[in-house]
């Protein structure tokens, strides 16, 4: 499922946040700037891999890979993946 080509090392989690619509749900279309604006600030998205660290100070992980998850809304570091998208590389507490 990790095809991003990054691999978290330690309390590292990586997350693919949702894609921004496009069109708003009136019907307008937004233009480059107000979609790249709303997805500097996603705080949703897909768990897509954990270092073998996360959540180790728990009983249990927060999450599963695959699981939807929130994350702080500038938290973490914005990376691309090889496979071209963006994905978000976090603390597992973020």
């Amino acid at each position: 499922m990790n095809s991003s080509g990054i691999h978290p090392k330690g309390e590292r989690i990586l997350i693919k946040p949702e894609g921004v619509e496009k069109t708003s749900s009136g019907g307008i279309i937004l233009v480059d700037k107000s979609v790249e604006q709303f997805a500097n600030a996603q705080v949703f998205g897909v768990l897509v891999d954990a270092g073998p660290d996360a959540w180790s100070d728990y009983k249990e992980p927060f999450a599963k890979v695959g699981d939807r998850v929130m994350f702080a809304k500038y938290g973490g570091l914005q990376v691309d993946g090889k496979d071209g998208e963006k994905y978000r590389l976090a603390n597992d507490t973020d």
